[in-house]
C-alpha cells in the first residue's frame, strides 16, 4: 500500500511540474538520448546479468482481482441489455427510425449544397462582369498613356527639329580653318566701336560705328513712343 501511494505521489508531482512548464512563457522538448545499434556496450555493462524486476505480491493479486471484477460486470451488463430488448424487430425499426432521420438529413443537406451551387455561380458572374469592366477601365487608361506619351515623343521631335534648324543657321557663322582668312579680313574691314557715353539725364549716347546694335534700336524705339 505504501508503495502505491508512493507512486501516485511522484505522478502527481510529474503532472504538477508539466503544467507549471506549460504554463511557462518557453516551452523546451526534452529528447533522450538514445545509443545507435552499432555502438558497443559500455565496459561497465558488460558481464551484468539484468534481473527481472520485482512485483509486488499484494499488487498483483489486487490488480487480477480488480480486472477479473471488471470483466465479469461487463459481461454481466451486456447479457443485461440482452435480455430487456429480445425483440429483434423492435431494434429493427429503431434502426430504421434512425436511418430515416439520416436521410432526412442528407437530403436538407444536399439541398443546401445545390443552393450554394447556385449561389456560388451568381457570384461567379458577377465577379467575372466586374472584372471584365476593370479590365476595360485599365485598356481605356493605357491607350490614354500611350497617346499622351506619342503626343509628347512628336513634340520633343519638332523641338529637337527647330533646334537643329537653328544650329545648322547659326553654323553658317562659324568660324572655321576654311574661312578663317576671310572673317579676319572682315572683321579688319569693319570696325567696330563698343565705347558709350551716358549724359547727366541718364540717356546713353552712342557713336554711328557702335556695336550696340540692339542698344541703338531699343533708343529708337524709346525715342518713337517719347514722340
Amino acid at each position: 500500500m505504501e508503495r502505491i501511494q508512493g507512486s501516485l505521489k511522484r505522478l502527481f508531482d510529474i503532472k504538477a511540474a508539466y503544467e507549471a512548464v506549460n504554463r511557462s512563457a518557453v516551452q523546451v522538448q526534452q529528447v533522450r538520448w538514445r545509443k545507435m545499434r552499432t555502438n558497443p556496450i559500455n565496459k561497465s555493462k558488460i558481464d551484468r546479468v539484468k534481473e527481472r524486476t520485482p512485483i509486488d505480491p499484494w499488487e498483483y493479486k489486487f490488480l487480477k482481482t480488480s480486472f477479473d471484477h471488471h470483466r465479469t460486470t461487463m459481461k454481466s451488463l451486456r447479457l443485461l441489455f440482452l435480455e430487456d430488448f429480445p425483440n429483434l424487430k423492435l431494434r429493427k425499426k429503431q434502426v430504421g427510425i434512425a436511418n430515416t432521420a439520416d436521410i432526412e438529413v442528407d437530403d436538407e443537406h444536399k439541398r443546401l449544397m445545390l443552393w450554394n451551387e447556385e449561389e456560388n455561380k451568381k457570384t461567379k458572374a458577377l465577379r467575372d462582369a466586374r472584372f471584365a469592366e476593370e479590365d476595360q477601365v485599365k485598356e481605356e487608361i493605357m491607350l490614354n498613356e500611350m497617346m499622351k506619351a506619342e503626343e509628347e515623343h512628336s513634340i520633343t521631335i519638332s523641338e529637337l527639329e527647330k533646334i537643329v534648324k537653328m544650329e545648322k543657321e547659326a553654323s553658317k557663322n562659324f568660324i572655321t580653318l576654311e574661312n578663317m582668312t576671310e572673317r579676319i579680313e572682315e572683321a579688319i574691314d569693319s570696325i567696330k566701336n563698343y565705347n558709350f557715353l551716358i549724359n547727366k539725364t541718364g540717356k546713353i549716347v552712342l557713336p554711328e560705328d557702335t556695336a550696340w546694335t540692339e542698344l541703338r534700336e531699343q533708343n529708337k524705339e524709346k525715342g518713337e513712343q517719347l514722340s
